[in-house]
């Protein structure tokens, strides 16, 4: 095959792959509810609609709310062409969400092109594959936060600057070194982390000293800080504001607890805290959360060539493609480790070098299947074999579409299990939608609401007409239930504030109705009645049990 050729079959294979990440995500993308932390997007695009951007979710850059606030607006004037010509359109949460579904289908090419400064097409386009259609980055892809485009830029940066350390002209060096800039600037505007930019030099420093590279880029580095800056404070501009610096700086020093006044993440029915503060107390999360994660959440036929390339990798150590392991993984995954607040989230940007490893590997063994002479018996398994590492998971994908959130391996039970090991980020707010639509059916005017996730549940009351509804948050310490509140209990949603509360309902009340969603218990909503009412009187109110039935 000529070099021409093998470049339009890699491109193809590129496209075709990238599209496919792009429909696995946006496949019904609506079917979960909008959660808390999207809502408070939304909220804030509509604070700059309003010409509002000061202090506006001051604990996050702009970058990703201006993506949303263009797509919701391309998202209007599309539904209203639509509406037209009688044609299906998009929710609003679906173009809320386009962006992220976009770049998490674009960090399948990112990735690619990444991997194959490291290894040859087959190993970087399993990389890819396993990006493209391994349920859990489809599951973080699809919700509105900073972590997708932050992986998506910060690969991008870490390519454009390998391309500069192997260009051997010093203007090629320098346009690539720019273009790495203004992907570390963009990381950076979508949210406040630069840990990749450090990383970045450490993996080529430990490349000088193991022989593997000779360019120093160091006197580039006034230039690199400057194209970083002068990127992040275009696509960031509220932070030339004091009152924005000085309400981010309180949000980061208070972990964001003068904004949202509970804490708690319920692990496999346990309550920790949840915050950097809790590292090394026994109350933290548990050292173990990401490898837990990894060891439930991934197929099994990717985790065995994960672990598989791991050993390759550590096997030889003057290799780039080693280095990048064990800084990006090892020494990335230690971090996250080691520190008090945890979230699946927070391990997006790890994947696509525990998916670069397990390419390695797979490029590896075909390179050593290639030197062997075997039967026409044993060729075939070895195929076989071959195509089950890639279709493994793609069928898990497609199986537990479209609530990629849910996915656990055998190793974690399966769907016996779902949404039991890390409810906070496994059910999340996936039926936030059903559970104000049951009590928008049945609640008077004037009803009172008391949820855990008040900016979504107003989302949806708003969009349900529903806006009598009085709302307040159920781990305000001074709410008191009264006599015909409705109360939302979620266990993803269980806080130490509200502890006392779920006892109380628990053990007196029999719920006036539990939310499915994909077969999936997600909350239960209360109909509070007389504090003396014990809990035969409670089940007597109480509409039949059968109404709990799944609501899909």
């Amino acid at each position: 095959m000529s070099n021409s050729t093998a470049r339009r079959a890699e491109l193809a294979f590129l496209i075709l792959v990238t599209l496919g990440a792009f429909a696995v995500r946006a496949f019904h993308v609506s079917a979960v509810g909008l959660a808390e932390d999207e809502a408070a997007k939304w909220d804030a695009v509509q604070d700059y609609r309003q010409g509002h951007f000061v202090g506006v979710n001051s604990g996050h850059p702009m970058l990703m709310k201006l993506l949303a606030w263009s797509s919701l607006e391309l998202g209007q004037r599309s539904n209203r062409w639509a509406d037209r010509h009688a044609w299906p359109k998009m929710s609003e949460v679906g173009w809320l969400r386009l962006p992220n579904l976009i770049l998490g289908a674009a960090t399948t090419a990112a990735l690619y092109l990444l991997a194959r400064q490291m290894m040859g097409p087959v190993g970087a386009g399993a990389a890819a594959f396993f990006w493209a259609f391994t349920p859990l980055p489809i599951a973080l892809n699809r919700v509105l936060k900073e972590d997708t485009p932050l992986t998506f830029f910060s690969l991008l940066a870490l390519y454009f600057f390998w391309r500069a350390k192997r260009d051997p002209t010093e203007p090629g060096t320098r346009r690539w070194l720019d273009w790495s800039s203004v992907s570390f600037g963009l990381a950076l505007a979508s949210k406040y982390l630069i840990y990749f930019f450090g990383m970045n030099w450490t993996i080529w420093a430990i490349a000088g000293r193991s022989g593997l590279d000779r360019k120093p880029l160091l006197p580039h580095m006034g230039r690199m800080l400057l194209g970083i800056g002068v990127t992040f404070v275009l696509f960031n501009p509220v932070i030339l504001s004091p009152a924005h610096i000085h309400n981010m700086v309180t949000f980061v020093y208070s972990e964001g607890r003068d904004l949202v006044h509970h804490n708690g993440y319920n692990l496999d029915g346990h309550l920790y805290l949840n915050l950097a503060k809790a590292t090394g107390t026994p109350y933290g999360m548990p050292w173990y959360f990401y490898l837990w994660v990894l060891g439930v959440k991934t197929p099994l036929a990717v985790l065995a060539a994960f672990l598989a390339g791991a050993i390759l990798l550590l096997r030889t150590p003057k290799t780039m493609a080693s280095i990048y392991f064990r800084m990006m993984v090892l020494i990335y995954l230690l971090g996250l480790s080691v520190m008090g607040g945890k979230w699946i989230r927070y391990s997006l940007s790890l994947l696509p070098f525990v998916f670069l490893a397990a390419g390695y590997a797979v490029e590896k063994l075909l390179n050593w299947l290639s030197l062997r002479t075997v039967g026409r018996t044993t060729a075939l398994a070895y195929g076989l074999a071959g195509v089950a590492l890639f279709l493994w998971p793609l069928a898990d994908t497609l199986a537990w579409s479209p609530y990629y959130s849910l996915y656990l391996n055998p190793v974690g039970g399966g769907h016996a299990n779902a949404g039991r090991f890390f409810s906070p980020d496994e059910i999340y707010d996936l039926g936030s939608r059903e559970e104000v639509r049951a009590v928008c059916r049945v609640s008077p005017p004037g009803a009172t609401l008391a949820a855990a996730n008040p900016r979504s549940a107003r989302y949806y009351l708003d969009q349900f007409g529903r806006g009598d509804i009085q709302l307040v948050p159920v781990y305000d310490v001074n709410y008191v239930p009264r006599p015909g509140d409705f109360i939302l209990l979620q266990d993803s949603r269980r806080y130490f504030e509200t502890q006392d509360l779920f006892r109380l309902l628990e053990h007196r009340w029999v719920p006036y109705r539990d939310i499915y969603v994909g077969g999936v218990l997600t909350s239960h909503i209360y109909h509070f009645s007389s504090p003396a009412l014990d809990v035969a009187t409670a089940s007597t109110a109480s509409p039949a049990r059968s109404a709990s039935s799944p609501q899909n």
